[in-house]
């Protein structure tokens, strides 16, 4: 994976949340980043909110690596989908993708929505990065009538060196005449693009458009894992079922596709009675395709992209605590670490 040229500084994560990731006690993490010569970066000052010791992400990868954790090879792909707006899949997808490059993945984000709100999120005017209708994105790299072929990687903007972008436009909306009108099978159409990249990146996130088209088939043919942000509300169950309905389909239709749907609850608040029945009602007919985090609605989630602050340089916040917590779950991490733990 190429890592020169990134916009940002590395990625990094709090030592303390690595502990808790572990679940060691803090003489036993001493032991461990000693033993095997892990490097704090000095001092790092994330927000108002505190400051605390830190690791870049190559120490944490080395760190999880040691206690026996496996990044994915080839790259396991990841979709955010759901075919109602407004139930935090953009959030989900930029929060959780920073935070699985935190725990030290090589990362590359496609942001498939042609509203672009993802790639928005991360601010890139700030680095001198306009993003307009000459940005490569991927309608250009899915067009193969263009004179001027783009390539992927012609497209993807490094924003940290173990997070990538392939940023997005409105431009994207013609996707799906380009996929009409060039690919005899549209559930082929991502896999042709994504495979070759699978041994650069452990994960490839992908934030999919609140809509039933040829390029969601494309995509879910491509995916891994599908998680589905639910919000506690009637509109939300009711896209629910569409967005399972439609997963099916696409499986059933295009054999091979083996895109596995999972749901996190989005907006969640205990002490709602809403929350809590459609929370019930979900798990009751959905059972084991829920993740046990949910997340909990908070301001902090828009104050942090819009005031360009790092969520997870906070000292205290439900949100970071949820999207941690989520991360950890899509990684796996709980379940190797929770193990060794047993075995010693």
């Amino acid at each position: 994976m190429e890592t020169a040229n990134s916009l940002r500084n590395d990625m990094s994560i709090r030592a303390t949340d690595i502990r808790d990731a572990l679940g060691v006690a803090p003489s036993t993490f001493t032991e461990i980043i000693t033993k095997n010569d892990i490097k704090y970066i000095e001092e790092s000052k994330g927000t108002s909110r505190g400051q605390a010791k830190s690791l870049n992400w190559t120490e944490i990868r080395k760190l999880l690596q040691v206690r026996g954790f496996h990044y994915p090879s080839p790259a396991k792909v990841i979709t955010f989908a759901m075919q109602k707006g407004g139930v935090g899949k953009t959030t989900s997808t930029f929060f959780t993708s920073q935070r699985i490059a935190g725990y030290g993945s090589k990362v590359l984000v496609i942001d498939a929505d042609p509203q672009g709100n993802l790639t928005n999120a991360f601010h890139l005017e700030d680095e001198g990065i306009e993003i307009d209708e000459n940005t490569p994105i991927l309608a250009d790299v899915l067009d193969q009538n263009r004179k001027d072929k783009v390539s992927i990687e012609d497209a993807i903007i490094p924003i940290y060196d173990n997070l990538h972008l392939l940023p997005s436009t409105p431009t994207n909306s013609i996707i799906d005449s380009i996929i009409e009108a060039q690919y005899p099978n549209p559930a082929k159409t991502l896999t042709k693009i994504i495979d070759p990249l699978k041994a650069k990146y452990d994960y490839i996130i992908i934030d999919s458009a609140p809509a039933i088209n040829k390029l969601l088939a494309g995509i879910v043919y491509a995916s891994d894992l599908i998680i589905i942000p639910v919000n506690p509300d009637k509109f939300s169950e009711m896209g629910l079922g569409q967005t399972m309905d439609q997963i099916a389909l696409i499986k059933k239709e295009f054999e091979g596709c083996r895109a596995i749907p999972k749901i996190v609850f989005t907006r969640y608040d205990a002490r709602e009675f809403t929350s809590m029945k459609y929370l019930a009602e979900i798990a009751s007919k959905y059972k084991d395709q829920m993740f046990e985090t949910p997340i909990r609605t908070a301001s902090d989630l828009k104050n942090a992209i819009s005031k360009k602050e790092d969520l997870f340089a906070y000292k205290t916040s439900n949100a970071r605590e949820d999207y941690d917590r989520l991360t950890r779950e899509i990684m796996g991490l709980n379940e190797v670490f929770s193990k060794k733990r047993r075995d010693n």
